[in-house]
């Protein structure tokens, strides 16, 4: 299965939106996490199955912690418990519209979009506006 750069993209931002962390009754803090139910109703543009892909994949990069179980190749229990810290990063990176266009064209030009370089590209472009408007070279 290709991996939806543009789900991965409104995945994060979607789940930055949302609070993991709630006082329950006893007055206790507690992670809550977001079901992929709630993400796949937030993103109605991308099919249930992208969503979980992207989600398996943020996963798997250390992008967001996540828990899910399956029985009889059934998936159950889809649940991102929070966004990891390299996540918060990576999303910082990508957030601006222009940044992350440009990203996607670099990415096109050189014909690689795995998650790390996407961030390494990203963060050059980050990088190149900051020293324009540094007035730097």
């Amino acid at each position: 299965m290709k991996l939806n750069h543009n789900c991965v993209r409104d995945v994060l931002l979607y789940l930055e939106s949302v609070p993991y962390i709630e006082t329950n009754c006893d007055g206790d803090m507690e992670f809550t996490g977001v079901a992929l139910d709630s993400i796949c109703e937030a993103l109605p543009e991308y099919a249930a199955e992208v969503i979980f892909y992207t989600l398996f994949e943020l996963d798997d990069g250390g992008h967001i912690s996540l828990s899910a179980g399956s029985a009889d190749d059934v998936i159950e229990n889809c649940c991102v418990n929070y966004i990891t810290y390299a996540g918060h990063e990576f999303l910082n990176t990508i957030r601006a519209n222009p940044t992350w266009e440009k990203t996607l064209d670099i990415a096109g030009e050189i014909g690689n979009f795995s998650l790390r370089i996407l961030e390494k590209i990203a963060e050059g472009v980050a990088a190149a506006v900051i020293k324009q408007k540094l007035g730097l070279p």
